[in-house]
């Protein structure tokens, strides 16, 4: 790498105390800008700049020109989110026996996620979830979301939002295939983790025997359809997120 560059890296993290999160600038001159945003006990805002030796500054370029991501074209990166959101598909995956049209039942159904900060990147320790039936109003009128919430560790507001009209069904015909069964608009939250629960819904392939309160919690189910006579089951669910 033989032209300047600008470097900016960010961490953070939360304790017993409380929080904060760092925050290094290394400048093309060799100007070195810190600070620390902190709550631990009751510590402000702390900044400080200096100068580095040039080889620090060659060791930075080192470790840059040989990172993966100077590798990656540019062109290939997602557009910019020009307003501030995004929407996430969540895509659900399983083997089904004797059975079709798998789906959340109910606007009271809970999404169970765990949801990181796009500011800070902190992840809820603990799921959370969000149904059709929560409305929580944003700021300034713009709407509503499912849940609006303040990051503990950087005191940003985020949301996310359930987009009931994308919700699709999972089919027999889909068996073994991701789907994508519903969208998220997310503004400043990100879906990382699913754990799927009760409440799920479905019927018998042949038959259209209705199952309803469905647990997907340990990734397997089973019943048996009176009707036809035969097992039904619902297998290796699995999921992962998309952007759409």
């Amino acid at each position: 790498m033989s032209s300047d560059f600008y470097l900016r890296y960010y961490v953070g993290h939360k304790g017993k105390f409380g929080h904060e999160f760092l925050e290094f600038e290394f400048r093309p001159d060799g100007k070195l800008r810190y600070a620390n945003n902190s709550n631990y006990k009751n510590d402000v805002m702390i900044r400080k700049e200096a100068y580095v030796h040039k080889s620090v500054m060659e060791e930075l370029k080192r470790i840059i020109d040989d990172s993966e991501i100077t590798k990656e074209d540019d062109a290939l990166w997602p557009p910019p989110d020009r307003v501030g959101r995004q929407k996430i598909g969540l895509q659900f995956k399983a083997m089904l026996e004797n059975i079709t049209n798998v789906r959340p039942f109910g606007d009271d159904f809970r999404w169970f996620l765990k949801l990181k900060c796009g500011n800070c990147g902190e992840v809820s320790d603990k799921w959370q979830y969000i149904t059709l039936m929560d409305s929580v109003p944003l700021k300034g009128g713009r709407g509503s979301a499912s849940m609006v919430q303040k990051c503990k560790l950087c005191s940003r507001e985020n949301s996310i939002d359930i987009l009931k009209d994308t919700m699709k069904p999972y089919h027999a015909e889909d068996s073994e295939r991701f789907k994508t069964i519903v969208q998220f608009e997310c503004r400043g939250l990100e879906p990382v983790d699913f754990q799927p629960q009760a409440g799920f819904a479905a019927e018998g392939a042949e038959t259209g025997t209705p199952f309803t309160e469905i647990n997907l919690q340990e990734r397997d189910w089973n019943d048996y359809d009176e009707k036809a006579k035969e097992s039904v089951g619902i297998y290796e669910v699995a999921h992962q997120f998309i952007k759409c």
